[in-house]
């Protein structure tokens, strides 16, 4: 089934360009926060944090291991951790506002078009199934309430998070929230186009404006669902054409969609972060089951050329301030 759409190499390297650009625009926004807090980093170490953080975040129910992964490789990289959890809440809480404006924006303008032809469809899919509604209504209620009972320094982190972000939100000037809107709105769009991307390649694809809605709540619904990735929730609305009519190849069309938002920034971020970091990304449980030994006191990040240039950048900027 997935043979057919092969058959369009430019499609795919789109594709694969939407998937870099977006890591590039998230990258490039990360840098303003950590330049405002005086603590620039590299593009390269930069981009490799973007990609660890989400794959943590896709990895993890209610994608919450995002910003605590994140704010870890922050620190691995000599950001004093106080910097990082700043740095992370704030760009959390100022890439949330821009994703509430342009989900207010596709409501207001797509929206009913996108009911028009993803609506009845959804009706019945759900009537049809409304055990499977029921049940990950419940699974989402379970998973918030053992999030803070089973995983308490995990919820406690994302609340620290948030609150040294309030705190220190108006320290930063505003010039950094300011340049994070394009690049949010940027890193939304690239994730968004995928999926109309693909639709291209059907035969009678659904209207333009129903697949962006759709795209826009499969992927950010994400957040709020008690599977990591919303395994199983995602696969079940998209098949049940949360995202327009895609016809007998939508089976298809999901699999190369989870392709390029799931499982290539997954191995992405896996891959750079094993690279970069050494095995230390890698939960101590599976470690342990692949029996691999990790010595933290060991293990040094930053090469020494990076950690001397840094140096002498202070011991100048000193030297010219006094």
């Amino acid at each position: 089934m997935i043979a057919p759409l092969l058959t369009t190499p430019a499609i795919h390297a789109l594709c694969l360009a939407l998937v870099g650009a977006d890591f590039v625009t998230r990258t490039w926004r990360t840098q303003c926060f950590l330049r405002a807090l005086g603590q620039s980093r590299p593009f390269r170490e930069v981009f490799v944090l973007s990609a660890l953080g989400e794959t943590a975040s896709s990895l993890t129910p209610l994608r919450l291991g995002g910003e605590p992964a994140r704010a870890w490789a922050l620190g691995r990289l000599g950001v004093p951790a106080s910097a990082a959890i700043v740095c992370v809440g704030v760009e959390f809480v100022a890439m949330m506002a821009v994703l509430g404006a342009i989900a207010v924006g596709l409501t207001v303008t797509l929206a009913p078009e996108w009911w028009a032809a993803a609506g009845p469809e959804l009706v019945r899919s759900a009537l049809a199934g409304w055990p499977w509604l029921v049940g990950m209504v419940a699974a989402m209620g379970a998973a918030w309430w053992l999030v803070h009972v089973l995983a308490p320094s995990t919820a406690a982190a994302v609340r620290r998070e948030l609150g040294a972000a309030r705190e220190h939100a108006r320290e930063l000037g505003a010039w950094p929230y300011v340049a994070s809107v394009p690049l949010t709105v940027l890193n939304v769009a690239t994730r968004v186009a995928i999926l109309p991307l693909l639709a291209v390649t059907l035969s009678s694809p659904p209207p333009l404006g129903a697949t962006v809605v759709g795209s826009f709540a499969l992927l950010y619904s994400q957040a709020v669902l008690p599977t990591p990735a919303g395994a199983g929730a995602v696969e079940l609305s998209f098949l049940g054409g949360a995202a327009g009519n895609l016809g007998s190849r939508e089976a298809s069309l999901l699999v190369m969609w989870r392709l390029y938002t799931t499982l290539l920034p997954v191995v992405l971020g896996l891959v750079l972060g094993v690279y970069r970091y050494g095995w230390a990304v890698v939960p101590s449980a599976i470690r342990t089951r692949l029996g691999i030994h990790v010595d933290d006191r060991s293990r040094r990040v930053a090469p020494a050329r990076e950690v001397s240039a840094h140096a002498a950048l202070r011991s100048q900027q000193a030297d010219e301030a006094a």
